[in-house]
């Protein structure tokens, strides 16, 4: 039996080799006419998923239980419910929470402790809810900076008071002031939520931790819009400092999440390490295929208008690139263009056209895989120290990110 064992294990490792080889080949070919493959979206990892996990499950079965986790809470705190006007106000941060959204960030933070923790608790999905409301209180304050009046569909958080003031007839300020006063005071309110949501269910040294990681990711997630910010009013970007904005204003609150998770679970400080390299990674392709949707996606799926990007002349890696590679008059037209204001449908056609054009569009495509692939490398260092079912998760959010178109 042994020797039939000492086969097995060295055919298994032939034919990893062999599947190893064979995807560097096709990446030397396809690198050729300017695209590149990625293993973590072929056939055999694509079986190998199926065969271990059916994710979109797991993934409903985690959400329905965040999502209980999100309005239990909510509907346990005590606010001033003499006051009218301050409970029509959390209720509407509650609608705003519940209208949508992937839940990815509390879904890796729960993968996280599962993976470490010896004997789970299912008292987890009350501080995993802190980092939606985390994401949500940016996004509420995203939409105010980005001047965006819709969020997933739906009308964004200032904009609801802004139609509210209006509705009122209040006769103070203006309708645009009051929308953006209170689009301020949500986010904050909602960030301090998620910062009370940790507050409990678990050891005070372990929340103590918790709640540090969770305030470094709001700084980093600043820091990150504020680069972004000054972006648009510098003549040059480079990528690398595109991908520093990026792991600042996307991976940190990933990395965060994932970190809380495993702090919960007592992970070791080397495997917290590895989630950090797993946790970039994907921040990076997430926001590069945030890029992408937010010029070529569907804005019926995404929820947001897909010429947001392009009027605000915001220096996304498509944007980047195709300076960069375009032709003469093609990048003379997107310096002139791009961030004006009254720039017509037909122009905005027009730069969609030169990212494709100029290959803007592939090379997004290819870092998305690059990315992807070095998240799944940091994930498979894990080894046995995280169980094999978080591990797997990990690996299907990775190409769920590849597939998403929302």
């Amino acid at each position: 039996m042994s020797a039939y064992v000492t086969r097995l294990h060295a055919f298994n490792a032939i034919i990893n080799i062999s599947h190893i080889l064979l995807v560097r080949a096709v990446n030397w070919l396809l690198l050729l006419f300017g695209r590149y493959y990625s293993p973590v979206s072929n056939v055999f990892l694509h079986l190998s998923l199926n065969k271990c996990m059916d994710f979109k499950a797991l993934l409903g079965s985690e959400v329905a239980k965040i999502d209980a986790a999100i309005i239990a809470f909510l509907d346990g705190r005590t606010y001033a419910k003499e006051d009218a006007f301050v409970s029509h106000y959390y209720q509407l941060i509650k609608d705003y929470i519940m209208a949508g959204g992937k839940r990815m960030r509390p879904f890796l933070l729960v993968q996280a402790y599962k993976g470490f923790a010896k004997n789970p608790s299912e008292n987890i999905y009350r501080p995993s809810t802190c980092v939606e409301f985390l994401h949500n209180a940016s996004l509420i304050h995203d939409d105010i900076i980005d001047r965006d009046d819709t969020r997933r569909g739906n009308p964004a958080f200032h904009f609801l008071f802004k139609k509210f003031y209006i509705d009122s007839k209040f006769a103070f300020a203006t309708p645009e002031h009051y929308g953006t006063t209170m689009g301020i005071l949500g986010g904050d309110s909602t960030f301090f939520l998620g910062l009370e949501a940790l507050q409990a269910s678990f050891p005070a040294a372990l929340n103590e931790k918790a709640i540090a990681l969770y305030c470094k990711a709001y700084h980093e997630i600043c820091d990150g819009v504020l680069m972004e910010m000054n972006f648009v009013q510098v003549p040059s970007v480079t990528e690398a400092q595109y991908m520093k904005m990026v792991s600042l204003k996307t991976g940190a609150l990933i990395e965060k999440s994932l970190l809380i998770g495993a702090t919960y679970g007592e992970a070791s400080e080397d495997s917290k390490a590895l989630l950090s390299t797993y946790a970039i990674n994907l921040g990076k392709a997430f926001q590069i295929k945030d890029d992408i949707l937010g010029t070529f996606g569907d804005a019926q799926k995404t929820g947001k208008p897909t010429d947001g990007d392009i009027k605000d002349g915001k220096k996304t890696l498509l944007l980047l690139k195709a300076i960069e590679k375009a032709k003469a008059v093609d990048k003379a037209f997107l310096k002139k263009t791009l961030g004006q204001p009254g720039i017509t449908a037909d122009q905005v056609d027009k730069v969609r056209k030169i990212f494709k054009d100029s290959g803007a569009e592939d090379y997004c495509a290819r870092k998305i895989a690059e990315h992807s692939d070095m998240a799944n490398v940091a994930n498979d260092k894990l080894g046995n120290v995280m169980k094999t079912e978080q591990k797997d998760a990990l690996k299907a959010l990775v190409k769920y990110n590849l597939d998403r178109d929302k």
